[in-house]
C-alpha cells in the first residue's frame, strides 16, 4: 500500500526487499538505494489474537468495566525479546551502513492516512 501511495504522490517506485549488508540475509522492505532511504514497516506489533487450543475459538475476557475484550498474545516478532534484539541489531548495521531508516506498522493510523507517505517525502527532499 505504501509502494502504491508514493508512485501515485509522483515518486520514483522505490525497490522491494532491498539487501544491504554482505553477510547477513537482512532486507528493508521498500527503499531507495541511491538516497539510502529505506521504510521498514513493523507488522504483528500488538501481537495474534488468543484462541482455544481445543475448538479454535478467539479468546476473550471481561474488563473491570465489564466490557468483554478479544485476548492477544503479548505483543509480536517484532515487541518481543529475541525479535526485538534482532531487529535492533538490524537497524544498527543498516544504520552503519549509511541507510536512513523510517519505520511504520501496517495500521491505518500510520500508512492509509498517508503519515508514512509523507515521512518518504521529506526523506527524499520533496517536502
Amino acid at each position: 500500500m505504501l509502494v502504491d501511495q508514493i508512485v501515485a504522490a509522483g515518486l520514483p517506485e522505490p525497490e522491494r526487499e532491498i539487501r544491504f549488508h554482505e553477510t547477513r540475509k537482512w532486507r528493508l522492505d521498500i527503499g531507495d538505494r541511491a538516497l539510502k532511504l529505506a521504510v521498514e514497516v513493523e507488522g504483528q506489533v500488538w501481537g495474534r489474537l488468543v484462541k482455544c487450543h481445543r475448538c479454535g475459538v478467539q479468546v476473550r475476557k471481561r474488563t473491570k468495566t465489564g466490557k468483554w475484550v478479544t485476548v492477544r498474545e503479548a505483543g509480536g516478532r517484532h515487541t518481543r525479546g529475541d525479535g526485538f534484539a534482532k531487529d535492533i541489531e538490524k537497524y544498527n548495521e543498516a544504520w552503519l551502513a549509511g541507510w536512513r531508516v523510517l519505520r511504520a506498522t501496517p495500521t491505518p493510523a500510520m500508512i492509509k492516512d498517508g503519515r508514512a507517505l509523507e515521512w518518504w517525502k521529506r526523506g527524499v527532499g520533496e517536502v
